[in-house]
């Protein structure tokens, strides 16, 4: 019996001082093939400083990888936005 296995709580991306398995979308889709996992929902870390870029980020590397990759987009909540007003955006 075949399954298909789909990765719900992949990044992209890394946070300083962190060491990645892989480095981008190419490195990321040759994990996925060793461990036969078909599709994955992804974020960018970027998103974690700048919410609008980390989602461009995680919406360009989707479109790059053929239907494989589905991005995970991130919001700022209304109280991060007025304490933070600088990085309003959804």
């Amino acid at each position: 019996m075949d399954f298909e296995i789909v990765d719900i709580n992949c990044g992209l991306g890394y946070p300083v001082g962190v060491r990645p398995r892989f480095h981008d979308l190419n490195g990321l889709l040759q994990v996925m093939d060793t461990y036969r996992i078909s599709k994955s929902v992804a974020f960018h870390m970027e998103a974690l400083r700048d919410v609008v870029m980390g989602n461009q980020l995680a919406l360009d590397a989707a479109g790059k990888s053929g239907g494989v990759l589905h991005p995970a987009t991130s919001c700022v909540p209304i109280w991060a936005a007025a304490r933070f007003p600088h990085r309003i955006s959804c």
